[in-house]
């Protein structure tokens, strides 16, 4: 292989590893989700105090992707009172953290960046789908 096409070979690599990173956290509410669990397990019913502007409906959907997809645990805990409990006992749940507390850190040193895209209400500009733009996907 020519140092050329190895390079070009390198670069996509890397860019399919970024979108895989991208396609597990994205979506409405996985990163709030994720920012809470990092704390320890919680109940469908604390995250959603938790997170406000989140449906219950959305929530679950949301946790059950992101159970799928390996980032969470749900633990059934059969006591007198049956609840549930979501942790990021995984692997890649642990690791997600350290991605998310680097943007977080990334986020917060571009702070004045990103403020010129806010809108009038001084919030982030949304796509259709009420996502909060993310950038490209």
């Amino acid at each position: 292989m020519e140092p050329s096409e190895k390079w070009q070979h390198d670069q996509e690599a890397e860019d399919e590893s970024i979108q895989t990173a991208i396609a597990l956290i994205h979506g409405k509410w996985k990163i709030g989700i994720l920012t809470r669990l990092k704390h320890g397990p919680l109940r469908l019913s604390q995250l959603r105090r938790m997170l406000p502007g989140a449906s219950k409906k959305m929530l679950t959907q949301r946790l059950r992707e992101m159970e799928e997809d390996g980032l969470i645990v749900r633990s059934d805990h059969s006591t007198k009172v049956r609840h549930v409990e979501y942790s990021l006992a995984t692997p890649l749940g642990l690791s997600a953290t350290r991605l998310i507390d680097a943007l977080a850190q990334w986020g917060r040193q571009h702070r004045p960046v990103s403020s010129a895209r806010e809108n009038s209400t001084g919030l982030p500009e949304n796509d259709e789908s009420g996502e909060v733009w993310s950038g490209n996907g």
